[in-house]
């Protein structure tokens, strides 16, 4: 009869278990500081409020 195969930690490559990787989220405060520099930057238009606070967190976001 077959003996079984049993598989031991000595017989496993060596692995080094990656690290989890953790969202950055910039705050509240640091999106908005920057999107009003943003605002302020293209000459303080109105009704565009939305496209700077998203330019901002995207920035911010990738700037990490």
């Amino acid at each position: 009869m077959d003996k079984p195969r049993v598989m031991t930690l000595d017989a496993a490559p060596e692995r080094k278990a990656p690290l989890p990787l953790t969202p950055f989220r910039p705050t509240y405060d640091v999106i908005a500081k920057r999107a009003y520099e943003i605002y302020v930057d293209e000459g303080r238009p109105d009704g565009r409020d939305v496209e700077f606070w998203l330019k901002a967190e995207r920035e911010l976001i990738t700037q990490r």
